[in-house]
């Protein structure tokens, strides 16, 4: 999987290069590649640095600091958002909204926090496995808070991926468990989805209409994704670019995506609203547009040899590990997952999935 990701960069920088001309910001799309490259050529110093100077107890700090910036996100984000009431500069900010965003804002807090929930869902099973290096008390408070933070953000993506993964989370510590909770999270998504394309709701994000605003968004953005791929198939438009093209992209193809209501025969209203653009809500799709065939190639390769990797490992580091590349290639289809906080966390995680006990100074795997 270490060489897919390095053929990514490879082949991120040679669209860069074709596309150089052209490109909107060249410093950031060539700069972007640093988040996989870590994740690639971590893999050896953080092997030396478990093995030289990491013991039980250091690790416990350092889960102990995280499990507070867990808590200090979820409080942060609930206050801000949903009270209006900013702790860091203990005043009010005018930026009242339902959603929690904690520290990062909404999308990038929802989709990060179900990753990082999904591995501490299992280290929860594993707990007596862990109990050397995990402070139940703060790993707890952690787990409830970021849980209702996370509940908060109503990230309907992330929380289908954490949904379609828990299945996964629980089959490797019980089968049993792992097949009943698989069942339940295949009747949510089947019921979700049919109340959706029955009707669905205006008010609620859990059971949208099919025409409710941010669907028709993300079906015009697959659309100008893809549309942007078949233009320039090979090398796409370069890193970070379909944004900056997306416009041109729908102009070209009579992209709209209020037109999507007349598409599919919708009862809805949007005719008067901008034209939206951004990312591809897809992180495949995106990277099609941004970095041809052989970008795309690269990225399935990578999510899928990681995942050949995780299971052959059969042992509690590969169970954990499983349902977060799960997760990561479900919610991938609903958002850009690779924004610059989680492309840290997730590249970052990459390399700590290949430690084994003894690449450990005190083994406590």
């Amino acid at each position: 999987s270490s060489y897919a990701l390095i053929g990514l960069a490879f082949i991120a920088y040679i669209a860069n290069t074709v596309n150089f001309s052209e490109l909107v910001n060249p410093i950031r799309s060539y700069g972007r590649q640093k988040y996989i490259l870590f994740g690639v050529f971590a893999l050896y110093p953080l092997r030396h640095v478990f093995k030289e100077y990491m013991t039980p107890k250091r690790v416990r700090v350092i889960l102990n600091i995280f499990w507070i910036t867990i808590i200090a996100a979820a409080i942060y984000g609930t206050l801000k958002n949903r009270y209006d009431f900013n702790l860091l500069k203990m005043k009010s900010e005018y930026t009242l909204h339902y959603r929690n965003g904690g520290f990062t804002g909404i999308m990038r807090y929802g989709y990060g926090m179900s990753f990082v929930l999904t591995l501490m869902i299992g280290l929860l099973l594993y707990k007596d496995k862990f109990k050397r290096v995990l402070d139940l008390k703060f790993f707890y408070s952690a787990l409830i808070i970021g849980g209702i933070g996370f509940i908060l953000s109503f990230t309907r993506g992330a929380m289908l991926g954490l949904i379609v993964s828990l299945p996964f989370v629980l089959y490797f510590y019980r089968k049993k468990w792992g097949v009943i909770t698989f069942m339940i999270s295949s009747l949510i998504v089947l019921t979700l989805i049919s109340i959706s394309l029955l009707g669905g709701s205006t008010s609620s994000r859990f059971f949208a209409k099919l025409s409710q605003g941010s669907n028709l968004k993300r079906l015009s953005q697959y659309e100008a994704a893809t549309r942007g791929f078949l233009e320039r198939p090979l090398f796409g438009f370069g890193m970070e670019q379909f944004n900056a093209n997306c416009k041109d992209i729908k102009n070209r193809n009579g992209i709209y995506y209020p037109n999507y209501c007349k598409k599919f025969n919708l009862d809805c209203s949007y005719e008067t609203e901008p034209q939206y653009c951004g990312h591809a809500h897809n992180i495949l799709l995106n990277y099609a547009a941004d970095t041809g065939v052989f970008g795309l190639i690269f990225l399935i390769s990578w999510a899928l040899l990681w995942l050949k990797e995780m299971l052959a490992r059969k042992d509690i580091v590969g169970f954990l590990f499983i349902p977060l590349v799960i997760n990561v290639l479900v919610s991938g289809q609903f958002e850009y997952i690779f924004d610059a906080n989680n492309s840290f966390m997730l590249f970052f995680l990459y390399p700590l999935s290949f430690l084994r006990s003894e690449d450990l100074n005190d083994p406590f795997l």
